[in-house]
Formats: structure tokens, C-alpha cells, sequence
């Protein structure tokens, strides 16, 4: 019998939530050092854990693997984003379904649901990460932190706001925020995720969808003056 995940994306219905991306997996390596020199000669962002390595790559900071050490290799789990007002219609789905959600089978912070497939793997559906200023949309009613054009104020990937990084109410925002977590809880330093989306404006869009610098390149010059402004400080 066809249900409506056999359907094209065009036919099925529209209301049906979707997933984002594919953002996290785990799998066991019965050589934890083997595959720590492996990965990191082969070109990625090895990074040791209390329980194995991350895998991170050097593009999209939200998608990377775990490595654990164990007798056998296996695939531990799945991890898939979607956007958060999605989730109650995904455990809707699941309960039609007949799926029972599951307590999360390793220890890690969760913002989502965790079931198992046909085949006993498990499976996570947790919040896509968002990196913008959906929150502060049109503060005042108007483009207040970020563009008025799509071309350069809304990411086509993650379905976000982006800020106005040339405009001081921006920077100031920014900057506060970030020295108010080394002023009052003393952390060590701050990590900026997602740079290359910052750098580039044509990361993710196609030819037509963004707009050149004022000398016609693809560099974003207010967030690179950014981030030397946040380094500096």
C-alpha cells in the first residue's frame, strides 16, 4: 500500500513536516588511534572527547560524526535536524504510526525526539540550529538587525535572518553580548560558529541571489570588519 512518504515531495501534502538536514551520526571502531590519525590526515577536524573523537569538517559546523571505541563496528545512532515548530507534528506522526519514542540511548544533551527504526537503530530528531536573529526580526517594525533584501538578510539553507553587520545597533548588540559572558562568568574565549556563511555572500545561493560588495566581490566587508572588531575587543 502507498503512504504518503512514497509520494514525490510535490504530491505529498504540504501541511506534513519535513526534515532539514542530516546533521549527526555515531558509529564504533574497535581502534579508537587508528581512526584518530586516519581521519585527521584524510582532512578533517579531529577533536578527542570524553567518550571518543568528533569528526567535524571545515564548512558546516553544525554536521559531524562521533567515533566510539568498542569490540565491533557499528552504526550507533542517526541524528536528523528539523525546525522546531515541526517537532509536535513529527510525534503526531510517529504515534500514527505506531512508533514508540525512546529515552535517549547515549549520554548527550537532546533537544528532540529518539525512536528506533525497522531495524533497531536509533534515531534522533532534534532542533535544527538556527545562527540568526529570528527573535529580533523587525524589533521596532522595521529591518532593524538585519537586511530588508533576501539577497543578503535571509539564509536560503537554514530558512533564517541574517544581521546587518555594517549597522552599529548590530555591532553593539553583538559585542555586548559577548562581553557580558567574559565579564560575568569568566569563560575562556567565545567560538563563532558558522564563519564561511558570514564571510561569503553567495555561500548557499546560486548566480542572481545575492548581491556584490561595493567592489563587486563575494566577501561580506561588514562581517569581516566585525570580526576583527570582536577579536580586537
Amino acid at each position: 500500500m502507498a503512504t504518503d512518504l512514497d509520494r514525490p515531495a510535490s504530491a505529498r501534502n504540504r501541511e506534513a513536516p519535513g526534515v532539514h538536514s542530516i546533521d549527526h551520526f555515531a558509529f564504533t571502531v574497535p581502534d579508537l588511534t587508528e581512526a584518530k590519525t586516519f581521519y585527521a590526515e584524510f582532512g578533517l577536524d579531529v577533536r578527542e572527547t570524553g567518550s571518543g573523537l568528533d569528526l567535524h569538517t571545515f564548512g558546516h559546523a553544525h554536521r559531524w560524526a562521533t567515533i566510539r571505541e568498542g569490540s565491533r563496528k557499528r552504526l550507533d545512532y542517526l541524528s536528523f535536524g528539523v525546525f522546531e515548530n515541526d517537532l509536535p507534528k513529527f510525534r503526531d506522526r510517529l504515534a500514527a504510526l505506531g512508533v514508540a519514542l525512546i529515552d535517549p540511548p547515549y549520554p548527550a544533551a537532546s533537544n528532540g525526539l529518539w525512536f528506533r527504526n525497522p531495524d533497531g537503530l536509533a534515531i534522533e530528531l532534534q532542533v535544527a540550529e538556527k545562527c540568526s536573529p529570528d527573535e529580533m526580526a523587525q524589533f521596532d517594525g522595521s529591518y532593524l538587525f538585519e537586511h530588508a533584501d533576501p539577497r543578503q538578510g535571509f539564509h536560503p539553507e537554514w530558512k533564517s535572518s541574517i544581521f546587518n553587520y555594517g549597522r552599529n545597533e548590530v555591532r553593539a548588540f553583538l559585542l555586548s553580548s559577548g562581553m557580558f559572558w567574559l565579564d560575568e562568568f569568566h569563560v575562556d574565549a567565545l567560538r563563532v560558529d558558522a564563519v564561511a556563511s558570514m564571510l561569503y555572500l553567495d555561500y548557499s545561493r546560486k548566480q542572481g541571489e545575492w548581491i556584490p560588495n561595493e567592489h563587486g566581490g563575494r566577501e561580506n566587508l561588514d562581517a569581516i570588519s566585525f570580526l576583527r572588531l570582536l577579536n580586537e575587543s
